[in-house]
């Protein structure tokens, strides 16, 4: 790890520094965990965090009242704030600390401010335990962890027991930070994770989905889900899992394009989350969704109780719910009526259900002809894809009809013809409503 591995952006100019002037006030400051931990992995780190022998006090006398938020002073993190508006993201400053128990299973109960080494100690993988020093261009290393970072391992510091009952997320970090660098957990870690993998339940929904967010969103996130199942962590934070390894052939009724019938479910999976061109978190939330059904599970019960359970936002939920809805009809896309497919292809979420429906053709190696055409529909202009409405409420009343709960069905049969071409201006939408319905 070098100054010269990457051009430095305000971020890190920023939290250069805020090391620079707590080392030219005569303490010892370094870049900590992640941050480090990125930059020797060759990634650009999402943000940077400063740890230093200054206690909340003295960072707070060092950097002005104005500039310093005390939010965490009491586990002896600071944040130090930057210009506005120069890109300078708050700098999470810490002192360098000892934990007392953890008795919630998430936050210490006390904290002891203690040396760079001790602080190391604390830490929870031997890849977050790293310290740099940016002035002087090193890497501190109390852990080994530079080690596990160049044989791709992830080993807890010290007793892998210990370090999860002090905090039960860290079993689903660790299975998502394994998931998304690919490395593989060290023994006694993976042993430490399936014997405690039950008390994970006492983790917040947040946190939880928060994690399962990053691990599906990740490029090998069957892998996360295979580790997850494995140490039964998934009994508590993602329990649909154990309806698709159950399976061996398809349990549900779906469309002719997805049968599958020699695949079993977590093979099927694999094939999905596999085959994505854009790995997000949704796209890995609709493909579980997908498998879930293939395995005679009720995907949309399944969707509900994970949206409770990771505490899914209203769109994520939407989005996911309508791509599965809409894939049997983009599936066949070319041999629908336009007033089937139109709908779909003119809805907020039509870009996920084409996305699912070219994941499942990629997936399956099934012909990609109606989804092609779906997509290509898809970048039309609006007026051509989504053409004002020939008929309104108004003009119905004007023919002499009465309003009601009627007028929805009128409007619709309306709609259904101008879309298949049946109907091309107002004036034979007028004659035709007047020679059916009068």
């Amino acid at each position: 790890m070098t100054d010269s591995d990457q051009p430095l952006d305000p971020r890190e100019r920023f939290a250069r520094s805020v090391v620079q002037k707590l080392t030219d006030a005569g303490h010892i400051a370094y870049f900590a965990g992640g941050c480090v931990r990125d930059r020797i992995l060759g990634l650009r780190p999402k943000d940077f965090d400063v740890a230093t022998d200054a206690t909340p006090d003295r960072i707070r006398e060092l950097f002005g009242r104005r500039r310093t938020l005390a939010i965490g002073a009491a586990f002896g993190v600071v944040s130090v704030l930057g210009r506005k508006g120069a890109g300078e993201d708050p700098i999470e400053v810490a002192t360098f600390r000892s934990d007392g128990d953890y008795s919630d299973g998430r936050r210490p109960d006390s904290v002891v401010f203690s040396s760079p080494e001790h602080d190391a100690q604390r830490r929870d993988f031997t890849i977050n335990g790293l310290f740099y020093d940016p002035i002087a261009g090193r890497v501190i290393d109390f852990v080994d962890g530079r080690s596990d970072l160049q044989a791709g391992v992830l080993r807890a510091i010290g007793d892998p027991d210990a370090r999860i009952c002090e905090d039960k997320l860290r079993m689903l970090r660790a299975v998502r930070m394994a998931t998304v660098f690919g490395f593989a957990i060290e023994s006694a870690t993976r042993d430490a994770l399936h014997r405690h993998a039950a008390e994970i339940d006492v983790v917040s929904n947040e946190r939880v989905g928060a994690e399962m967010r990053r691990l599906l969103a990740a490029t090998a996130a069957f892998d996360g889900l295979a580790t997850l199942r494995e140490t039964r962590i998934s009994d508590v934070v993602f329990p649909q899992l154990a309806e698709i390894w159950a399976a061996e052939t398809q349990q549900a009724d779906l469309p002719a394009e997805i049968a599958a019938p020699a695949t079993t479910g977590a093979v099927l999976l694999s094939k999905l989350l596999g085959a994505r061109r854009e790995c997000d978190f949704v796209s890995g939330l609709i493909g579980c969704l997908l498998a879930i059904q293939w395995s005679g599970g009720d995907a949309g019960d399944a969707l509900r109780r994970i949206a409770d359970l990771w505490r899914l936002s209203n769109e994520e939920t939407a989005r996911a719910a309508f791509a599965l809805e809409s894939l049997p009809t983009v599936l066949q896309a070319d041999r629908q009526p336009w007033s089937i497919v139109q709908p779909v292809l003119a809805a907020r979420y039509a870009g996920d259900a084409v996305t699912l429906a070219e994941t499942v053709t990629r997936a399956l190696d099934l012909p990609g002809e109606a989804v092609a055409a779906a997509r290509q529909r898809l970048a039309w202009e609006p007026n051509r894809l989504d053409p004002p409405a020939l008929l309104s409420g108004n003009t119905l009343q004007k023919l002499g009809l009465t309003p009601g709960p009627g007028f929805r069905e009128i409007l619709q049969d309306v709609r259904t013809r101008q879309l298949d071409g049946l109907l091309n201006d107002a004036q034979t939408a007028a004659q035709y409503v007047s020679a059916t319905y009068l």
